[in-house]
């Protein structure tokens, strides 16, 4: 069968193999004509951009470099007389004032780089879109007839060529079948399976191997490992406190996703929008449990939407980095010093995030998890008990209130510490710190009144009536007035107050509380004990109605009777006459009370954390220098101007029409950055070394055309995960040999140039499971809660909330690692010493260090120890009467899937006989595991 491979000349990226400097390819006697994209622009990117590029608040004079039209406006070209030209002036020049850059910067030009901005003005200075940005290549076919994998291996070679290079040779079919499974599943194989693939190496053959692995549900499990990383996946919530949550569901969604082959659009839009989804399932709306790995700040006073806001934040960065290749952070302050993001399309990404329903300090909403098809059948039957009676409950709540305006300004604000969440239904819900006492004060506008003669005050038992259901005590309620742009506000007195229910214990020694006293200023205030579990209202008459034209409300909640008897939720009402109705109906407080009995009969099952949409969007302003607290103004949702070479133009609105356009088959970035760190995952390194970004500043691919024809592929392919990695893992490319010849090592030492494979060492997860699988003792369950395994005591001794890691029973700790649980604050030690990374940021590409802790680690964590003793039993219960030679070869087959030498044999089996005469059988053959644990050969994939 003939396979397409595209050659397709992508625009200003550069060819492995072109030279690395200037000087070697615009040397004497070189005719080549630089380009903007490939030699210009990164000289101007490093050592002008910083004042004279994208960010208009940042350039200087008013010159911009970064954009032909740029240049010409600022009249630094001269293309008929480049040396006269003020560009050239400037950076050879020996005038201190005039030098580009300023001789402070320490930056000045070299000679060969302002011999490329000659030749470049010289040749027409033509000037090229960024290569990531620019839309898919017009294509020119060529033909392979040994299908998609040998198009990697085209361009490659081509590549190899320019620098007097080829493909080594192929790998030995024993660490070619270990390097495969390693990388496909996370496991090493059999020493069976070894032997059988020795025994019948032939392409077909490895070809079934690939396949199979790509089907296999270990491939879904070792797979999701490095979207987890991505996804800042965590069982905690964070910062100090770090409580535990419940999220498990998504990873598991994770798993099967990956496993089952959902293509790569579906997987993104179920993740990002998967609850907006017309037919949205319960599978979908799990899966948007990826935007919900932000961390909750649970600790004392914290700020509810300023740690929403960071959420909203980390989602933005997440998905510019994963999705774009883009530092789209770097827009947060100012407009991108380098990449075509301004600061305000940063926040019209903002605001597809920026209305969902999760705040900053709670962990809601959450999803039922059903585990059984009874729980299938509970969990639809309560959510539908619990929909009918919200639904009857707001429509309860509105009827009580008929004939009052809902006020709900922008500005409320509480002394003394505590914060005013506005909700959805135009109530407050009061979040943070809870003071001793506290005075609320809101201000604004009330559109929709044009008169205020009374004023309604709703205190709500969803989160109140007094905080952390407590009762409240309001002392008194001041109402002012002023015309907008004034700063002086008119005081208005209050005729009358009159209550639902007034709080009268005097009969026994108490006080009485009566609305009234509100009124007269005379008496203690107003408060409901004992009927704390059920809403109330008060309604205030104004001495003389405020005619509200052009004009602003102020209202002030006095609460200072002190022991935190504040409010803890509420709304405000405002009418233009006193109202004559009773201020609550029976059938709100028992539409209250059903909702309550709903809540309180939620089925005792697992959950996860999920996305959910406000019915009410909420506004999104530009953060002047990204200060939540200094909003400007109004932005609606969108994309980067650059980004954006296909869609028709129409409005978007929500995070479904985001995870639509990143999709997009002609979205040439997103693609491009996938099958990028998909070939990362595999070969150490992406084509584009800097897999997170994309950008200016970023390194160019090194095989444009590789790349380009890998993402067009995989579009073609609907976005399969599966045909994308099974084209690279039977490409010759792939399976080369690790072990070059030295000369060959001399010219690519670290493999970087595609023409050998260079070893890589194995990371924490996959190294303690395939201690696992040797010892016999990996549990393959799939799915499920988060495990323990043993770790060294000690480990929250520096965190502020010390936690007890009790080591899972049974087999349970013996799961894959892919199941261990994760606290931010103090994450799996043996795994963070093999450099896992930190869970409170999104990583596209974990490091490779060395150290002695790692040594130390492998030798005697405490996970080691167990599983080395756990192959040391299964070496005595299957050679019971053996002599330690052949124990030492078992080893060599349960870990390395090949026999010992007669000098690795005798070697190993004087260790064991050494400790055998000391301690018994049993620590030798536990010690001759630790051993084969800690060869290089286990700990590296070749």
């Amino acid at each position: 069968m003939l396979v397409a491979c595209f050659v397709l000349p992508l625009a200003g990226a550069v060819a492995f193999g072109a030279a690395s400097s200037v000087t070697a390819r615009f040397g004497a006697g070189s005719d080549e004509v630089p380009s903007w994209t490939e030699d210009v622009r990164p000289i101007l990117s490093e050592h002008c951009f910083a004042c004279h590029g994208p960010d208009p608040e940042a350039r200087a004079s008013g010159l911009r470099l970064d954009t032909l039209d740029g240049m010409v406006a600022g009249s630094v070209l001269d293309l008929a007389a480049p040396e006269e030209s003020e560009l050239i002036y400037r950076v050879v020049t020996d005038v201190d004032f005039d030098h580009m850059p300023p001789p402070e910067a320490g930056r000045a030009l070299l000679p060969e780089e302002v011999d490329v901005l000659r030749r470049w003005m010289e040749s027409g200075a033509e000037w090229e879109p960024h290569w990531a940005y620019a839309p898919f290549a017009e294509e020119g076919e060529t033909e392979d007839e040994n299908g998609a994998a040998a198009c990697i291996d085209d361009f490659v070679e081509a590549a190899l060529a320019r620098v007097d290079l080829a493909l080594s040779s192929p790998a030995p079919p024993r660490d070619l079948l270990r390097r495969v499974y390693f990388d496909v599943i996370g496991l090493p194989p059999s020493a069976d399976v070894i032997a059988a693939f020795e025994a019948d190496p032939s392409e077909e053959a490895y070809a079934a191997h690939v396949d199979r692995l790509l089907a296999s549900t270990e491939f879904g499990e070792h797979w999701a490992r490095h979207w987890l990383d991505i996804a800042r996946y965590a069982d905690s919530h964070g910062y100090t406190i770090d409580g535990g949550r419940s999220i498990w569901p998504w990873r598991d969604w994770v798993v099967e996703a990956i496993a089952g082959d959902l293509p790569f659009d579906q997987f993104t839009i179920q993740q990002l929008a998967g609850d907006l989804l017309p037919d949205a399932t319960r599978d979908s709306i799990i899966a948007t449990g990826f935007h919900r790995n932000t961390q909750v700040n649970q600790e004392g006073g914290a700020k509810d939407e300023e740690n929403r806001i960071n959420a909203v934040i980390d989602r933005v960065a997440t998905t510019g980095s994963v999705w774009l290749g883009s530092s789209v952070a770097c827009a947060q302050c100012h407009t991108h010093k380098f990449d075509p993001i301004t600061h305000t399309e940063y926040y019209q990404l903002f605001a597809f995030f920026n209305s969902t329903e999760d705040g900053g300090v709670s962990s809601e909403p959450s999803l039922l998890v059903p585990q059984s098809d009874g729980d299938t059948e509970r969990a639809a039957r309560w959510e539908g008990q619990l929909a009918a009676a919200e639904d009857a409950y707001a429509r309860e709540w509105n009827a009580a209130s008929e004939g009052w305006t809902l006020w709900q300004p922008e500005r409320a604000t509480g002394s003394n510490g505590p914060e005013l969440r506005p909700e959805i239904s135009g109530a407050y819900r009061v979040l943070g710190q809870s003071p001793v006492f506290s005075t609320y004060v809101l201000e604004g506008p009330a559109p929709g009144a044009d008169r205020v003669a009374s004023v309604r005050l709703e205190v709500l038992a969803d989160g109140g009536p007094g905080r952390y259901g407590r009762n409240f005590v309001l002392q008194d309620v001041r109402v002012a007035s002023r015309k907008v742009g004034e700063t002086e506000w008119e005081a208005h007195g209050l005729a009358s107050a009159r209550s639902d229910f007034d709080q009268d214990t005097s009969a026994t020694g108490g006080n009485h509380y009566p609305a009234a006293s509100i009124a007269s200023g005379e008496g203690p205030g107003w408060a409901v004990s004992p009927q704390l579990s059920q809403p109330h209202v008060i309604e205030l008459v104004l001495d003389r109605a405020i005619d509200m034209k052009d004009r602003e409300l102020r209202l002030e909640l006095v609460q200072e009777f002190g022991d935190q008897h504040t409010i803890g939720a509420f709304r405000l009402g405002l009418a233009a006459e006193a109202s004559e109705r009773p201020p609550v109906t029976k059938e709100w407080i028992d539409a209250w009370t059903a909702l309550k009995k709903v809540r309180d009969e939620r089925p005792r099952m697992p959950s996860t954390l999920v996305m959910r949409e406000r019915s009410v969007p909420r506004v999104t302003r530009r953060f002047e220098r990204g200060s939540f607290l200094d909003q400007r103004e109004e932005v609606s949702p969108g994309v980067p101007d650059a980004f954006d070479h296909f869609s028709d133009g129409a409005p978007m609105s929500t995070r479904l029409d985001l995870a639509r356009w990143l999709v997009h088959p002609a979205n040439a970035l997103v693609h491009r950055v996938t099958v990028n760190r998909w070939w990362q995952q595999l070969f150490g390194t992406g084509l584009v070394p800097t897999e997170n970004d994309f950008g200016l500043r970023g390194v160019r691919p090194t095989h444009p055309e590789l790349l380009e024809w890998l993402a067009r592929d995989f579009v073609e392919h609907g976005m399969s995960r599966r045909h994308t990695l099974r084209t690279m893992l039977l490409s010759r490319t792939y399976r080369q040999s690790p072990d070059p010849e030295e000369t060959r090592r001399e010219v690519d030492p670290k493999g970087t140039q595609l023409s050998w494979r260079a070893p890589r060492r194995l990371s924490g997860e996959v190294l303690r499971d395939s201690m696992l699988k040797a010892s016999g003792l990996l549990d393959a369950t799939v799915g499920g809660g988060p495990v323990q395994p043993p770790q060294p005591p000690g480990v929250f001794a520096f965190t502020q909330s010390r936690k007890k890691w009790e080591p899972s029973e049974g087999s349970a700790r013996f799961r894959r690692s892919l199941y261990t649980r994760i606290w931010r604050s103090s994450p799996f030690p043996f795994f963070t010493t093999l450099d896992a990374p930190s869970p409170g940021f999104s990583c596209t590409r974990r490091t490779s260090s060395r150290s002695p802790l790692q040594a130390l680690a492998l030798a005697n964590d405490p996970l080691v120890i167990e599983l080395a003793k756990g192959m040391g039993d299964r070496l005595l219960a299957e050679l019971p009467e053996s002599a330690w030679v052949e124990r030492a070869g078992a080893a060599y087959r349960l870990a390395l899937g090949r026999p010992a030498t007669a000098g690795e044999a005798e070697l190993l089996a004087a260790h064991a006989r050494r400790i055998a005469d000391q301690r018994g059988d049993a620590a030798a053959a536990a010690a001759l595991s630790r051993v084969v644990f800690n060869l290089y050969e286990f700990t590296h994939r070749p």
